[in-house]
């Protein structure tokens, strides 16, 4: 991608650190155009679980012998993907959707921008972690579902944003920058 230039593109696909984010959108290519990132939102305890997965991690094991919610961060990937405070910075307009409704929005997407150069085949799902093991997802009772859902929000600013906003399947929610980001709109995809 960095080779080719982002110059004729107009939807990046790119999960990266906010900073390499920030660096890339102060390319003279991205003078005067309107900035959108799209976030996909996900409930916050499923996320842990599926981080934990990624990391080939047994949610009993890690906490095994604590009685907090604190060991949850050992599973924690690419928190620093998402940063409030740059967030509303480096964006003007950011389109939220549930995380399964990929499809969708990208079904909506072309509709509204110009043809792709490279099409992708549908239903084509893409996957990084490999099939999750629900035996070994049960969580101690010093850091029950509750807990850890505010656990999760007092560390990750990403998933208190999003729960501050409705996030539906096949709605996206569209978030104007104000000061910090105040307008919204709900679209069906």
């Amino acid at each position: 991608m960095r080779e080719l230039g982002f110059h004729n593109c107009a939807l990046i696909s790119h999960e990266q650190p906010m900073r390499s984010t920030q660096r890339l959108l102060r390319k003279r290519a991205f003078e005067n155009v309107t900035k959108v990132a799209l976030l996909p939102c996900r409930e916050p305890v499923d996320h842990f679980f599926s981080q934990c997965n990624h990391h080939n991690l047994s949610v009993v094991e890690l906490f095994r012998n604590s009685t907090s919610c604190k060991p949850a961060e050992r599973c924690f990937v690419s928190h620093d993907r998402f940063v409030l405070k740059t967030f509303v910075k480096t964006f003007d307009e950011v389109v939220l959707f549930h995380y399964d409704s990929i499809e969708s929005v990208l079904r909506f997407l072309d509709n509204h921008m110009p043809m792709r150069r490279v099409t992708l085949p549908p239903g084509q799902q893409y996957t990084t972690n490999a099939p999750r093991k629900p035996d070994q997802e049960t969580l101690p009772r010093g850091c029950d579902a509750a807990a850890l859902e505010s656990y999760l929000k007092s560390t990750w600013t990403y998933f208190e944003f999003c729960s501050r906003l409705p996030v539906e399947r096949n709605l996206m929610t569209l978030v104007r920058r104000g000061g910090l980001f105040t307008s919204t709109m709900m679209l069906a995809v």
